[in-house]
């Protein structure tokens, strides 16, 4: 299991989630991205060139797989902005308390064992005026399509290095205390139906799309709902 989790799964999900559609969703996530960043489940380093070297004070990469690690390290010295390494898990960042302006995070929510602690994290390195931007796929609407997500459920988590095809990204957010921003979704042309991603649209005065897919995720912006 250690060649497929460390190499031959790593390039399958890299290959899967670097289509054209899927970049031009993550450029339209990360482009307005701006100050002290913490990332989220780096990788090998997809998000990298859809920042605005302009717009980054600092980016901290967090990544506990060291083999994604050495693939992400030679990507991170050619970005334009001050960048390191972190090898870490979501559920323990190595960062200071209420120093960060900014967590992004694509395609991993998924993927991290213990969700609630990893937000709990995430807001906690947050600035009171800080956000999270994430973009992310999950639970479908329909009921037929989640049962056809649990019956995969089973077999995708182990080739997907522990994805949970169903979980709701949005309850998650808001279950952690965010508020959550305008959430779009879609189903990307010519994606598989149980790995469909939809988005979360920028712009408030378009219309939420409904989902038909098996896959269900959002694209857009978390802050925190303020404590009184």
């Amino acid at each position: 299991m250690g060649l497929y989790r460390d190499h031959i799964g790593p390039w399958l999900i890299d290959r899967a989630c670097s289509s054209r559609q899927l970049n031009a969703e993550r450029h339209r996530a990360l482009s307005a991205v701006e100050g002290t960043v913490v990332e989220l489940g780096a990788g090998s380093g997809a998000n990298l060139i859809h920042y605005d070297a302009d717009h980054i004070t600092d980016l901290i990469a967090i990544e506990p797989n060291p083999a994604l690690v050495e693939r992400l390290r030679p990507k991170l010295a050619d970005v334009q902005f001050p960048a390191r390494i972190e090898v870490a898990r979501a559920e323990e960042l190595p960062v200071e308390t209420a120093s960060i302006d900014t967590v992004a995070v694509t395609f991993t929510l998924c993927s991290i064992a213990d969700i609630a602690t990893a937000l709990s994290e995430a807001r906690r390195v947050l600035k009171p005026s800080g956000r999270l931007v994430f973009l992310e796929h999950g639970k479908a609407e329909s009921r037929s399509a989640q049962r056809v997500q649990s019956f995969l459920a089973p077999i995708w988590k182990p080739i997907a290095l522990g994805c949970h095809l169903a979980r709701d990204p949005v309850f998650e957010l808001e279950a952690a205390g965010f508020a959550i921003d305008k959430v779009d979704t879609y189903r990307l042309s010519g994606a598989p139906a149980f790995a469909a991603t939809p988005k979360r649209n920028r712009l408030p005065n378009r219309r939420k799309k409904a989902l038909h897919a098996l896959g269900a995720s959002a694209l857009g912006l978390a802050v925190f709902e303020k404590d009184e």
